[in-house]
């Protein structure tokens, strides 16, 4: 699995309230921290070709929405994969203040699209965890596996240290 890509990156910087020159100053730590091939202008371009990609997808499903409910839209959420979810989740955690996301398992998986844990899920979300180096805390430790967890129990999630 690619750790992050640059869809990846435009969602997490469309999310973020930061400046331009904060953005372009996270975008040149992302392409030193991912040793990207091409150039650094290269890389720019291209996150911010994606994020004319995503504005233009917002819109259109901005006005999809209005045209069913024939009235405002007050906010708009991206369709979210579960890798792509997290991959965000990890970026923000890298590149802001933030240095920990406190969620309830319920939330989570509501976030992700899904109403019920399966062990299929549970399994799933413990390999992306691991893959992408977050360790899942729950009040008084680490937990190992979300299945211990109670789906209305926070858990907070972090970066690992190395």
């Amino acid at each position: 699995m690619e750790l992050v890509n640059v869809y990846d990156i435009a969602t997490f910087l469309s999310v973020i309230d930061v400046s331009y020159i904060r953005e372009r100053q996270i975008i040149s730590e992302l392409y030193r921290d991912l040793q990207y091939e091409g150039s650094l202008n290269e890389f720019m371009l291209n996150v911010d070709e994606q994020l004319e990609q995503l504005d233009v997808q917002v819109m259109k499903e901005i006005d999809e929405l209005q045209s069913q409910m024939k009235k405002n839209l007050i906010s708009c959420h991206f369709e979210k994969d579960m890798a792509h979810y997290l991959k965000v989740m990890k970026l923000r955690m890298q590149y802001t203040e933030a240095d920990y996301v406190k969620i309830k398992l319920r939330t989570l998986l509501k976030q992700l699209g899904y109403k019920r844990r399966s062990d299929k899920l549970v399994a799933e979300l413990n390999e992306m965890f691991q893959q992408l180096g977050l360790m899942v805390y729950k009040k008084g430790g680490i937990l190992g596996d979300l299945s211990e967890l109670a789906l209305d129990e926070f858990m907070t999630i972090r970066l690992r240290s190395e």
